[in-house]
C-alpha cells in the first residue's frame, strides 16, 4: 500500500536530481496486487492500509514520516524506503523483527518479488512482533487534555493493553536516564564547574 504524492528527495539526498522512491512506487501502480494511489479520500487510503500486508514508507522532503506509525496500527508491515531513517527507540527494543528496510534507490520489481515471497507464517510472526512493540510509539494525552478522559475510560486498552508502562513517554524517559548516567558531569549537588579565565 502507498497513497501519496511524488515528492523530490530532500536536498541533502540529491533533491530532484535523484530519482525519488515515491516516483518509483507510483510507476508501479498498475501492478494488480498493489494499492498505490496518488490522491484519494482518507477513507480509501485507510482501507488500503488495513487490507494490505506491506505498506511502503518512502523518503520524501522531510527526514521522518508519520506514515510509519500509522501503518503499524493498520496491521501492515512497514517497508522503509529511506536509507537515513531509523525507527525510534532502537535502544529500548529491536524493530528489525517487524520492519522491512530496502534501499530507496532500488525500488522496483526485485522489491516486489522479495515481498511476495514472504510466507504467510513469516508475515504472521512479523505482525505479532509489530503488535507487541507498536504501543511504544503512542503518546498518551496530557491530564489536562480532553482526550485523557477517553484514555482513562479504557478506550486505548484494547489496542494497547500495557500502555501505562509501554508508551513513548516511558521510552523517552529510559533514553534520557541512560544519557544522564553516561554524562561526564558530576552528579547534581556534588560539584560545581566554573571555567577558568582562559575559558577552560
Amino acid at each position: 500500500d502507498f497513497v501519496g504524492w511524488n515528492r523530490p528527495l530532500h536536498r541533502a539526498q540529491g533533491g530532484s536530481s535523484v530519482s525519488s522512491p515515491r516516483g518509483a512506487l507510483l510507476a508501479m501502480a498498475s501492478e494488480p496486487d498493489l494499492h498505490i494511489r496518488q490522491d484519494v479520500p482518507y477513507r480509501e487510503a485507510a482501507t488500503g492500509a488495513l487490507s494490505s500486508r506491506f505498506c511502503f514508507v518512502p523518503r520524501g522532503k522531510s527526514a521522518w514520516s508519520s506514515r510509519f506509525f500509522r501503518v503499524l496500527f493498520s496491521g501492515c508491515i512497514p517497508v522503509l524506503l529511506n536509507d537515513f531513517y531509523e525507527p525510534p527507540f532502537g535502544e529500548v527494543f529491536d524493530a528489525s523483527g517487524f520492519v522491512v528496510r530496502w534501499p530507496m534507490q532500488r525500488v522496483g520489481q526485485q522489491l516486489l518479488d522479495v515481498l511476495r515471497s514472504v510466507p504467510m507464517d513469516g508475515l504472521r510472526k512479523m505482525l505479532q512482533r509489530a503488535e507487541k512493540f507498536r504501543c511504544w510509539y503512542v503518546w498518551t494525552p496530557a491530564v489536562m487534555d480532553i482526550d485523557h478522559i477517553d484514555v482513562m475510560k479504557g478506550k486505548l486498552d484494547k489496542v494497547c493493553p500495557n500502555w501505562r508502562g509501554q508508551n513513548a513517554f516511558i521510552a523517552v524517559m529510559r533514553l534520557l536516564r541512560r544519557r544522564r548516567r553516561a554524562s561526564h558531569m558530576p552528579g547534581l549537588g556534588k560539584a560545581f564547574l566554573v571555567p577558568g579565565g582562559a575559558g577552560e
